[in-house]
């Protein structure tokens, strides 16, 4: 991965250029995980955690529709 700065370009511009790549490839989640051993056990209740999460959010939104008289299904 590499970021080209330009003449007359902020270094600030080209940082947050960089930043947002090494984001979207996420180079600092391996990072990390590779510091610090994570159980699979572990693992697997945090996505079981952020599952839920998403289910409830999806529960409120659809009985909040429905209050409105908007019917999904």
């Amino acid at each position: 991965m590499s970021v080209v700065v330009y003449q007359n370009e902020p270094i600030e511009n080209a940082l947050k250029r960089l930043h947002r790549e090494v984001m979207i490839e996420g180079i600092l989640d391996k990072v990390r995980e590779k510091q610090h051993h994570i159980k699979k056990s572990e693992k697997n209740a945090e996505k079981k955690r952020i599952w839920a999460k998403t289910k409830k959010r999806r529960r409120a939104a659809t009985r909040k529709l429905r209050r409105k008289g908007i019917n999904i299904l």
